[in-house]
């Protein structure tokens, strides 16, 4: 959720209050209508919120770890080791290449796990150099989990996706309840200037955070208004 769906919706806690704090007496059951809307709009727009925090974040960065671990600590001393002693063993010199540095995660996994293919018969190599018994397993192993964390982040890019067009879809929906609020403000409290100024500045989405910017010469802050 951006900054401004997050002004937004303090915006519509501000509407909800001023409704508290100036009551229609006796309520039309439209305005409970719309108050209620307004309050479960603001429920799911928390929830989707969340949703939209989640561990994507945590997710790339891990995969992009793995990538740059896998690459950097196992696949390149594998290849300047193992390249030139291997240099005429049969369908070894295309698996022995370390993917660019740009190469995606997927590019990385793949190329690391057709070089643990490659080097199998020749673990007396491997220990000669002073890799561990078991090295190759443990290679094959964090390739795949980084296999596995690329799938996992594809996932979550998904969930983000949806949980996004779902925001917007929920905020178009409050806006439209708010601007039938505003009609029944106006509706009732018409000839109450205080009041309908105080409805104003409550409906108003507050400005940006941050150094003002400048527009035909002049500084000026953001004040948009929910319509």
């Amino acid at each position: 959720m951006d900054s401004r769906q997050a002004r937004t919706i303090a915006s519509f806690r501000h509407i909800l209050v001023f409704l508290d704090q100036h009551p229609i007496t006796p309520e039309p059951p439209l305005l409970t209508e719309m108050r209620k809307s307004l309050e479960a709009s603001m429920n799911r727009l928390h929830r989707l919120g969340a949703e939209q925090q989640t561990s994507w974040s945590a997710l790339g960065k891990n995969v992009e770890q793995r990538r740059k671990e896998l690459r950097r600590e196992r696949m390149m001393p594998l290849v300047r080791i193992a390249r030139p002693l291997m240099a005429f063993a049969p369908g070894v010199e295309r698996p022995l290449r370390v993917p660019h540095a740009r190469a995606s995660a997927r590019q990385v996994a793949d190329a690391a796990l057709a070089m643990a293919d490659a080097l199998k018969g020749h673990t007396t190599l491997l220990r000669s150099a002073g890799f561990p018994k078991d090295f190759l397993k443990e290679f094959r192993h964090e390739a795949r989990q980084l296999a596995r964390a690329i799938k996992q982040t594809n996932a979550v890019r998904d969930k983000r996706a949806t949980a996004t067009a779902a925001v917007a879809a929920e905020m178009k929906k409050a806006m439209t309840t708010v601007t039938v609020i505003e009609g029944l403000v106006m509706l009732h409290f018409s000839k109450d200037r205080a009041t309908i100024k105080y409805w104003r500045e409550r409906r108003r989405v507050s400005a940006r955070l941050g150094r003002p910017r400048r527009r035909n010469g002049a500084r000026v802050s953001e004040q948009a208004v929910v319509h």
